[in-house]
């Protein structure tokens, strides 16, 4: 009987993008993220791995690590890799390295989703050009599928306008999207640098179940 990673390696083998939905440190998740990475290489070798658990303002040091020239330590530190890194996602980051496939840091910087989870919308106006270019160019699409799926987590009521969400909420909804419309960008930039290659994203369920 074929593994069941075999099986959706063959179902999703022409695809250019494959969000892998996680839940953070479950064990069963990562080993189904490692085992999909390696039956998708056998059948597309030209692949990208795409991780929400680096951020975009340290693609260069994870660059250096992928050539060889920072240390696994280093490397962790100087990315603010997650806490889990070592034995959530060591593994999907050597299989890339040690078969020279691009690693693509695809979230927003924390400091800056939180800074509009604060602040909300006006705080990009305020951001230095050089942080700006970190976040998405359309930092908030979304649709109303996804503002119900939101409101539905914290509890809260329908909808993200002024008379359903408190302030804070819908800034913590708007720090959410930028995450989002950051690793989506991320996602589309990689192929247009590596055409014809498939990405695989990693990735928290929230962000992509049900395909919101």
């Amino acid at each position: 009987r074929a593994d069941v990673s075999d099986q959706l390696a063959d179902r999703l083998a022409g695809s250019r993008v494959v969000v892998v939905g996680e839940y953070h440190g479950h064990p069963a998740s990562h080993l189904l993220q490692s085992r999909l990475q390696l039956a998708l290489y056998q059948r597309q070798p030209h692949q990208i791995l795409s991780m929400e658990q680096f951020e975009r303002d340290h693609q260069a040091d994870l660059d250096r690590y992928l050539a060889g020239e920072l240390g696994e330590a280093e490397m962790i530190e100087d990315t603010g890799a997650w806490d889990n890194y070592r034995g959530s996602y060591r593994a999907l980051v050597e299989f890339a390295r040690q078969h020279r496939l691009p690693v693509v840091a695809a979230n927003a910087p924390g400091a800056l989703v939180r800074c509009v989870g604060r602040q909300g919308r006006e705080a990009l106006a305020r951001m230095p050009a050089a942080e700006r270019a970190w976040l998405a160019r359309q930092p908030f699409l979304d649709s109303d599928a996804y503002q119900d799926k939101f409101a539905d987590a914290i509890g809260g009521s329908h909808g993200t306008d002024d008379a359903s969400m408190s302030e804070r909420m819908r800034n913590a909804y708007l720090a959410q999207l930028l995450r989002d419309n950051t690793m989506a960008e991320s996602i589309l930039d990689a192929l247009a640098r590596h055409p014809g290659d498939q990405v695989l994203h990693t990735t928290g369920t929230f962000h992509s179940e049900q395909r919101l």
